[in-house]
């Protein structure tokens, strides 16, 4: 359709005193595209607001776009958005640009339920930084949708005995480190531990037991790195046969906690494990083969003195 008829069509519509209005302030760019917003939402000024952007986009990021405060004229690139997904829940998203004058532009995020916010917590590749995608994918947005940014402040757990979080016990220098994990994101603790990066020396790095909890595949990673889990069922066929199942429950739950949220390795073993508790019901604790008899000794015994002292 040429620009004349498109004019012609919308004159109809809305008059002619409106269209020449935003015919002298230059705001009409495509008198077709004008045209065919107006046609789908029936506002004049909605349908110039509009007229540079993607026509294959929901109608709700259309009005998520009128509807968010931005000044959407001022749009950069916005005829052919890609489509991405968020790396969290898979809601598909766009990246839009707003020109702010002196040739620059802020980048701000939509997605299909047509939230647009700018401040959304954007993934990183290592974890030098606050959240990493452990499981990356070619068509995943480098940042969350808003709703799972929101979700990230209050999902990963609080403290360190909680659902999802992950202990690290460096035993060589009595420090200790952790991570969280929810879903295939990891969240770096760097709040407590400002020296974590330097203490990271399990097998494969960020990319080791981090991606093997985010992605499900914890028993390949303990097989090919000679590490092996101490689980309760373990702790309960090594300890003493006199102790009830729910006092050793209890006190192997209370151990596991004490350990974790302690200030440096405790007790003072010299050598490296972890307390997980982001895979099972119960805490589990990894550690290298060599050390395994004598973590799971340490572990028993501990119990074994409580449950004397209480009798």
């Amino acid at each position: 359709m040429t620009e004349e008829k498109a004019i012609e069509y919308l004159i109809e519509d809305f008059g002619e005193e409106e269209v020449s209005k935003w015919q002298e302030r230059n705001h009409i760019l495509s008198a077709p595209d004008v045209l065919y917003y107006a046609d789908a939402y029936g506002d004049l000024e909605d349908a110039i607001l509009l007229q540079a952007w993607d026509k294959t986009l929901p109608e709700r990021v259309h009005k998520g776009l009128l509807d968010s405060g931005l000044d959407i004229f001022e749009g950069v690139n916005t005829n052919d958005l890609e489509k991405m997904r968020c790396p969290s829940c898979g809601s598909d998203m766009w990246e839009i640009e707003i020109y702010s004058g002196s040739n620059y532009t802020h980048r701000e995020w939509i997605n299909d339920w047509g939230d647009v916010t700018g401040d959304f917590v954007e993934f990183v590749a290592s974890p030098d930084d606050y959240l990493w995608n452990a499981d990356p994918e070619e068509d995943h947005a480098p940042v969350l949708c808003s709703a799972c940014s929101h979700d990230a402040h209050y999902d990963f757990p609080r403290r360190k005995a909680d659902p999802g979080y992950v202990a690290v016990h460096y035993g060589e220098t009595d420090e200790i480190s952790g991570f969280s994990v929810r879903g295939n994101l990891v969240r770096w603790d760097f709040e407590a531990y400002d020296n974590m990066t330097d203490l990271w020396v399990l097998p494969g790095g960020h990319e080791g037991l981090p991606r093997a909890l985010a992605e499900s595949t914890l028993t390949d990673w303990l097989d090919s790195h000679n590490w092996t889990e101490i689980a309760f069922e373990t702790v309960r066929k090594a300890a003493y046969q006199g102790i009830g199942r729910r006092t050793l429950e209890r006190e192997y739950k209370r151990l596991a906690t004490e350990w974790a949220e302690g200030d440096e390795t405790h007790p003072d073993l010299d050598f490296t494990y972890v307390i997980d508790f982001s895979t099972f019901g119960y805490p589990s604790f990894f550690v290298n083969d060599a050390y395994r008899d004598a973590l799971l000794a340490e572990i028993i015994d501990l119990i074994e003195r409580r449950y004397s002292r209480s009798r």
